[in-house]
């Protein structure tokens, strides 16, 4: 359940209002490391504190300070969400988790910058540090990023996928000819039993294919009035 219900949040909304369930997936940066690091939200007392688990990499017990700089990122509807805190306490057991101030103020930044449509795109995925290509279909799309959904993807390399991670994306795209691939960001991630749906940001990409990405979304948006 959400740590508490409000208005919706706009930039430097306040933090009452912060909306992120129990279970949530976290990136977090603490100070003096550079990495973007995989974390959980694990409890909240709202207006005191968040439990979150403490990210497992190498050295950070070093970090781990009381007083030490923390930003959380977190996704909503679509929506990235981010806030500073700072580390007031850890405990080792039962589990390895951090106590962390709840923030004063969450800022937000809109994915969906560009219009998005619905699609059916046959497409490859390459993850980082797996050889294997994974087919699936690219569900929807905008010049920003896309929706890759698999049926393929073994339990065994889900680990694999993680919030911040690279994959690469080849897909054929109307008006462009042969495939192209792309590299991208994991911005969303829901993985179940049978299914893994990637929500992704698009790096860089080439001025023609942006427009093609354009055309073919502004082309599907005026045929089916979506």
């Amino acid at each position: 359940m959400p740590v508490r219900k409000g208005e919706n949040m706009g930039e430097n909304g306040k933090a009452k209002n912060l909306l992120l369930g129990l279970g949530a997936d976290l990136l977090v940066r603490i100070q003096g490391i550079e990495a973007r690091l995989r974390s959980v939200l694990v409890g909240v007392k709202p207006d005191e504190y968040l439990i979150i688990e403490t990210p497992r990499t190498k050295g950070i017990e070093a970090r781990l300070g009381i007083g030490n700089r923390v930003t959380v990122i977190f996704i909503w509807a679509g929506t990235v969400h981010g806030f500073k805190s700072s580390i007031i306490g850890t405990i080792e057991k039962p589990a390895k988790v951090m106590f962390i101030t709840f923030p004063e103020k969450v800022e937000t930044h809109e994915l969906r910058q560009s219009q998005r449509i619905s699609c059916y795109l046959p497409a490859t995925m390459n993850l980082a540090g797996d050889d294997a290509a994974y087919d699936g279909v690219i569900l929807d799309i905008s010049r920003l990023g896309c929706n890759f959904t698999s049926l393929v993807i073994p339990r065994q390399k889900a680990n694999l996928l993680q919030l911040g991670g690279t994959v690469e994306l080849t897909f054929e795209v109307f008006g462009v000819e042969g495939k192209r691939t792309l590299t991208a960001e994991i911005m969303n991630l829901n993985l179940d039993d049978r299914t893994a749906s990637i929500g992704v940001r698009f790096d860089a990409v080439d001025d023609e294919l942006q427009r093609k990405i354009d055309s073919y979304v502004e082309c599907v948006t005026e045929h089916f009035k979506v």
